[in-house]
């Protein structure tokens, strides 16, 4: 893989990282965690982007990094090399503290260091503002039907998840 952009009919389950959990609660505690582990950006305050999520899809599950998602929807994807390095470190960091067992650990021996990625403890979560990325895909899928919509670029109103946001394009 290289920083080029991927193509999403080539994505498969086979790219991706499969994982196991011992119990189902397991998912929960894996999500969690995940919250807590990305590419921290200290300039704009302390705020943690979410690099992985889980995804469980008809009974299996996946660790996959943020831009993984856009390829799973049929989307292009800058999901680089270095993206995969970040997913495959996560993966087996999760695994080395019990959350989870990976079903290949082949695919996970190439990994980044440590130090670019960002984790904190629990107890520093209330400190931080936790992005999850999905959320910045959501906010670039409303401005693109805005822009559909006007070309003026005004303010769209869009409902999400029972809430009632105004977003300034």
């Amino acid at each position: 893989m290289n920083d080029d952009t991927l193509v999403s009919d080539k994505w498969t389950a086979a790219n991706m990282v499969e994982v196991t959990l011992k119990e189902p609660d397991d998912f929960l505690r894996v999500k969690e965690t995940l919250t807590r582990i990305g590419v921290s950006a200290t300039s704009e305050g302390q705020v943690l982007y979410q690099s992985c999520h889980i995804l469980h899809k008809q009974g299996r599950y996946f660790i996959v990094h943020f831009k993984e998602l856009f390829l799973l929807d049929g989307k292009r994807s800058s999901f680089s090399e270095n993206d995969r390095l970040r997913r495959n470190t996560i993966t087996t960091l999760l695994s080395d503290w019990g959350l989870l067992e990976i079903v290949d650990a082949a695919k996970t021996t190439d990994r980044c260091s440590v130090n670019q990625i960002k984790i904190l403890p629990f107890k520093e979560k209330k400190n931080w503002n936790l992005v999850a990325n999905t959320l910045l895909v959501l906010i670039s899928k409303i401005r693109f039907i805005s822009n559909l919509i006007s070309t003026s670029g005004s303010i769209l109103l869009c409902t999400i998840c029972s809430l009632c946001v105004i977003i300034n394009l």
